[in-house]
């Protein structure tokens, strides 16, 4: 279960800027139309927040800064949202508070602004997409690598026992050989069971930080480290199995 604990409070931080990713170019197009009539920012903010088309979080967001202006510096209420998980979500109001504090802002520019973000969406969407089976492959190593060692240590166990089944005046030497090399295989396979264990670990760290850019979301270490304890938990089973079948 390593890394499970931190895949569960990154959880609804992921959820939250998944939201806030989507919902804000369509807050900046909604900015941009109603700057053709008044330049009320903190006013279009609430507004957006109460339309229904809007996401729990995004409109959770929105209220909170809309009402910390009415009491508040603008600065102070815009750059409250500073450690929101959505990178979009932190650009789009500081772009918003430098246009309700200093003025500008034409229509043009926050749509070109909306647009932009919407690219950039797109790209993060599409790279998510081709970093994924890459990352999924890296999660299934210690299977992988429990596979190649038990396979290598049957291999050097097979002909030493095949060597143990012979007969006449050497079987019983040979006898000795095969179960000598079938210990020594068996001796090998077990001294890298620690390589699986490190192998999960290392693995989804370095998946976390490929596929999701951080080590806080830990859920490709969570799934990398539960194949390695399934496969170290049935490696006794799945050795003597393969041995039965020698």
């Amino acid at each position: 279960a390593l890394g499970g604990a931190g895949w569960a409070l990154s959880a609804r931080a992921d959820r939250d800027a998944a939201e806030a990713d989507a919902e804000m170019p369509a807050l900046l197009d909604y900015i941009a139309e109603q700057r053709r009539s008044r330049p009320d920012i903190v006013g279009m903010l609430a507004e957006y927040a109460a339309l229904p088309s809007t996401g729990p979080c995004v409109a959770a967001l929105l209220r909170g800064v809309a009402s910390a202006a009415v009491v508040r510096p603008a600065r102070e209420a815009f750059c409250g949202a500073a450690r929101y998980p959505s990178a979009a979500a932190r650009f789009a109001l500081f772009v918003l508070y430098a246009i309700h504090e200093h003025g500008g802002g034409t229509r043009e520019t926050v749509v070109a602004m909306a647009h932009s973000m919407r690219r950039m969406s797109e790209a993060r969407r599409r790279f998510a997409a081709e970093v994924r089976l890459p990352a999924l492959l890296v999660v299934a190593s210690p299977a992988v690598l429990s596979f190649a060692v038990m396979s290598a240590s049957l291999m050097a166990a097979g002909p030493a026992a095949v060597a143990g089944a012979g007969a006449g005046a050497g079987a019983a030497a040979a006898g000795a050989f095969g179960a000598g090399g079938i210990a020594a295989a068996a001796g090998l396979a077990d001294s890298l069971r620690p390589a699986v264990a490190m192998t999960g670990v290392c693995g989804g760290l370095a998946a976390c930080r490929i596929a999701d850019h951080s080590f806080r979301r830990t859920r490709y270490l969570a799934m990398a480290s539960s194949v390695a304890a399934a496969c170290l938990a049935g490696w006794d089973a799945a050795m003597g199995l393969a041995r039965s079948l020698l």
